[in-house]
């Protein structure tokens, strides 16, 4: 995320870029295909995406 080409993609520059995933003590929800990793990943990117429209 720090190189030149990354800096330079369009939507990087728009600021359309979400990230998302963590390594905290659940681990990282996005590793697992599980139905209860699914429903953290669903919730997660919901936020994210609900967050950046205000």
């Amino acid at each position: 995320m720090n190189s030149e080409v990354w800096k330079h993609l369009p939507a990087v520059q728009k600021g359309q870029v979400y990230a998302y995933g963590s390594f905290g003590d659940k681990g990282d929800e996005f590793v697992m295909e599980d139905p209860y990793s699914l429903e953290l990943q669903l919730d997660t990117i919901k936020n994210l995406l609900l967050n950046a429209k205000k």
